[in-house]
């Protein structure tokens, strides 16, 4: 593929980008997963064209920078909003779980685990 192919590919996956973020933001779930699999699909597509950075003109190298920041900002943004799910998780499980007390007397408090807070879905 060609240098244009790629621009045209990174200009798509950068649109996607900023799809995804502004379906998780406003947590349309549905439509989220659907953006992501086109995503995968087209980062499956540029992980098997070749093109080095030499060959690459300074407005694509750009355009990869900004493809590269946009997409850790999503990850940011997934990674904060778990980090409130296992927040909410962990405070509803104290509210839930009866108390423990240990050899001591002291009131013991248990880790919140479940499913998706150990990851292990």
């Amino acid at each position: 593929m060609s240098a244009s192919d790629f621009q045209m590919l990174l200009t798509q996956l950068h649109d996607l980008i900023l799809e995804e973020r502004a379906l998780a933001k406003a947590n349309n779930v549905k439509a989220l997963v659907a953006v992501v699999a086109r995503k995968e699909v087209l980062l499956e597509r540029i992980d098997k064209m070749s093109v080095d950075k030499e060959s690459m003109g300074e407005e694509l190298q750009e355009l990869a920078r900004k493809v590269r920041f946009e997409n850790r900002r999503n990850a940011y943004l997934v990674w904060s909003a778990l980090n409130a799910i296992r927040s909410t998780m962990e405070f509803f499980q104290k509210q839930l779980s009866p108390a423990a007390y240990g050899g001591a007397g002291r009131r013991i408090t248990a880790p919140a685990e479940g499913l998706i807070i150990s990851g292990r879905v």
